[in-house]
């Protein structure tokens, strides 16, 4: 299927006179292609990574792309003070949420009316889902309990419960000086690879994320942010509050070493939504660096379908746990 990018720069509400934007890029199904009423997800990234960790360069690593490759409408997002969106260096965690829900509604809002995409006619979405890796998780989290913007919400590799590290000898630590970041976020050998180069394949892609600096950055790539908000702290603490008032459709998914507590520690704390879990075999953290991602995308995938016509009045169980056992026989 043809797919279009689009980039915008999407006005969000910002201090008197000084009016904030989001970096967005939209990938679109060529309008020959679009289904009546297709589903809108939005991607955001995680803390030292923009929207481009959704569209990794080496063939086969673009999560938009295989989503909007079976009709959705992606829309990739920078949250306030990362990436290319604007610096906002006094913005608080609502504002960032206050910033996202605008944007979403903007994009939304510009396919219904025709003007957000020259030459593009109207389009109305059927529903609209937000799926977060890490920082962006707990973005999506407060988003969604604060506006509720989304019909369905997905937090990828985020701990509402207290990001753990994991330790290559056993165990964990809550602290960042004692992590060992490289063996967190990536699977298998890394190897020692040139930061300027152009990543041929997975391996040498992860190469080159360590090479640039993890958790801070030292140099750009297409997936980097050398900015990171400096309302973290307070996003988290926010998202640990405010995860038991989200009614909606959950996903929670973790790669098989990831930054979390157990994942039905997690899912205990959305005490007010229906909750689904899916653990990516074969990943640390960084789900999309990992050789089984696409795994994940196809449980994202019929997430996203699902909570198009989810109704929390009559939650059913049917649908829960189903992800895990599909994948582990696909896989045998």
């Amino acid at each position: 299927m043809p797919i279009e990018i689009h980039e915008l720069r999407v006005p969000t509400p910002g201090p008197a006179g000084q009016p904030w934007e989001l970096a967005a890029t939209v990938f679109l199904p060529a309008p020959s292609a679009l289904p009546a009423g297709p589903n809108l997800l939005a991607l955001i990234p995680g803390a030292g990574y923009s929207r481009g960790y959704f569209n990794l360069p080496v063939p086969g690593a673009s999560q938009a792309m295989y989503h909007a490759g079976r009709g959705n409408i992606i829309v990739t997002i920078d949250p306030l003070g990362a990436g290319d969106s604007s610096p906002a260096q006094d913005a608080t965690a609502a504002d960032a949420a206050a910033a996202l829900d605008a944007a979403v509604h903007q994009v939304v809002g510009g396919l219904g009316a025709g003007t957000l995409i020259p030459g593009l006619g109207p389009v109305a979405i059927g529903a609209t889902a937000g799926v977060g890796h890490s920082l962006g998780g707990h973005l999506v989290t407060v988003t969604q309990a604060e506006h509720g913007t989304f019909k369905g919400v997905g937090l990828l590799g985020c701990s509402v419960l207290g990001t753990r590290f994991p330790l290559a000898g056993g165990g964990s630590t809550d602290s960042p000086a004692e992590a060992d970041f490289t063996y967190a976020f990536h699977w298998g050998s890394v190897p020692e690879v040139d930061p300027t180069a152009e990543p041929t394949d997975l391996a040498s892609l992860a190469g080159i994320d360590v090479a640039l600096g993890l958790p801070v950055r030292h140099d750009d790539a297409p997936w980097v942010s050398r900015s990171i908000p400096g309302y973290v702290s307070e996003l988290l603490g926010a998202s640990a509050v405010r995860a038991g008032d989200i009614e909606a459709e959950v996903l929670l998914a973790v790669g098989d070493r990831d930054v979390t507590h157990p994942i039905e520690e997690e899912a205990a704390a959305f005490a007010s939504a229906h909750v689904d879990t899916f653990v990516l075999r074969e990943s640390a953290h960084q789900h999309n660096f990992a050789a089984t991602s696409e795994e994940l995308w196809k449980v994202v995938d019929t997430f996203v379908h699902h909570s198009s016509t989810f109704d929390r009045r009559v939650q059913s169980t049917e649908f829960a746990g189903r992800f895990q056992a599909a994948t582990e026989d696909e896989a045998e």
